[in-house]
């Protein structure tokens, strides 16, 4: 039986939005079903993600990202955890940061900066802004693949991180261009290695 105090204190699954515990990330039936984490390469260069970009994680993350179920970073970010601690498994970092967007600073919700402070507390390890989006864009998912990679070519500017070994945090790969152009900036301001993580990965047939 669910009290008042349960509903008050708990939080929803994002894939069914079935009420759960606060120490919960999903219901049990849908973590039945959850598929194994897994690894994208950029270029040389890692990127861990939890789920492909399909059916019911397609949906949870559209909710979140514009729907206001913000509260589902939660879960989000347990299962990017999940996906560094198995798929980046030998790799050392010193800070947690994400993809920025333009204009950052006028705008309370970034996604992405929203998962990696999350994912930040769970690694126990410091977030902070890194990279500027110094040009507006388009947005990517309304490109080809090729004009994807000149629509972020030189559009973000990075801080000194001479020596850091860095975690880049994204919601979504898809063509993989974005996370490239980050991870090349970082480089050219100093980062000693950079390493992805993300929530979904769209796969290409």
């Amino acid at each position: 039986m669910i009290t008042p105090g349960d509903i008050i204190f708990t939080r929803k699954c994002p894939f069914c939005a079935e009420v759960i515990k606060l120490n919960k990330s999903e219901c049990a039936s849908c973590r039945d079903g959850l598929p194994s984490s897994s690894l994208r390469k950029i270029g040389t260069y890692k990127c861990a993600y939890a789920f492909p970009y399909s059916g019911e994680y397609r949906k949870a993350v559209l909710e979140y990202k514009f729907n206001g179920k913000h509260y589902y970073c939660a879960s989000f970010a347990e299962y990017m955890k999940s996906a560094v601690d198995a798929q980046l498994a030998d790799c050392s970092f010193d800070v947690v940061t994400y993809v920025p967007i333009y204009g950052e600073k006028r705008y309370r919700f970034n996604h992405s900066r929203t998962l990696a402070k999350h994912l930040s507390r769970l690694l126990s390890l410091p977030c902070e802004q890194l990279l500027v989006k110094t040009k507006h864009t388009q947005k990517q998912h309304l490109l080809s693949l090729d004009d994807r990679r000149h629509n972020v070519s030189g559009v973000f500017s990075s801080v000194d991180v001479s020596g850091k070994n860095i975690l880049l945090v994204d919601d979504i790969i898809t063509s993989g261009y974005t996370l490239a152009e980050c991870i090349r900036t970082l480089k050219y301001g100093g980062a000693n290695s950079v390493f992805c993580v993300t929530l979904c990965a769209v796969i290409f047939d």
